[in-house]
């Protein structure tokens, strides 16, 4: 293949995956505030909630209502999802036998939400794996713009906002139901970021010149 060629189809490539999503991995801590009793020999409110979740934003949505004023469903969007209590851990494979994904809020009902649910892989209680859930709320209503899941602004810091509230649980049910121990996040800290596209735009435009100019010195002119 002609060298020119092969340089321009490499920066092609490079720049269109600029615009795709990667995915977006936070961790999070948290308080065990409620615990069933018939959890109580497993868990109990002096231990505390540590956990990580991967979510890929390019994941397609259904939506519901409007996007200024609605939700969308990311079934599937959901990579990674751990929670770890005290010794007690729960984690992939992920279960199908409810909702498996993410589902972000905006503006309905005056509330923007963020929520994870799967039904996670772990040590049973009342015959279940554990169902994992997280939440993040937002009662003024203006954390997000839409109910796009490649437009969340970073979710770090969310315990700290005068409106926000979160909440978490484990659930030994078929629906989220009790048995279940459950709490609030202390902390939520994004670990990875996806790539802006003008920025790997620059990049491939800066690779051109140089390997460009590489080409022009080894290769004589006609």
């Amino acid at each position: 293949m002609n060298m020119k060629k092969l340089l321009g189809a490499s920066v092609v490539l490079l720049v269109c995956s600029g615009v795709e999503a990667v995915p977006i991995t936070y961790t999070f801590t948290g308080s065990v505030v409620e615990i069933d009793p018939s959890l109580s020999s497993t868990f109990n409110t002096s231990q505390t909630l540590s956990g990580s979740f991967t979510y890929e934003s390019s994941t397609a949505g259904d939506l519901y209502g409007s996007d200024a004023s609605g939700f969308s469903n990311y079934y599937g969007a959901l990579t990674d999802f751990v929670m770890t209590i005290g010794s007690y851990s729960a984690s992939p494979p992920f279960g199908s036998d409810i909702f498996s994904g993410v589902q972000v809020v905006n503006n309905f009902g005056a509330v923007d939400r963020f929520v994870l649910s799967s039904r996670l892989t772990g040590a049973q209680f009342n015959g279940f794996n554990p169902l994992g859930f997280l939440s993040l709320d937002d009662f003024a209503g203006t954390a997000f713009s839409s109910t796009s899941l490649s437009d969340l602004p970073n979710l770090t810091g969310w315990p700290d906002g005068a409106n926000h509230f979160t909440q978490w649980y484990l659930a030994f049910s078929r629906d989220g139901s009790a048995p279940r121990v459950a709490g609030n996040l202390t902390s939520i800290t994004q670990v990875s970021t996806v790539p802006e596209p003008g920025s790997l735009a620059l990049f491939a435009s800066a690779l051109a010149a140089l390997l460009g100019s590489r080409i022009r010195r080894r290769w004589p002119t006609r």
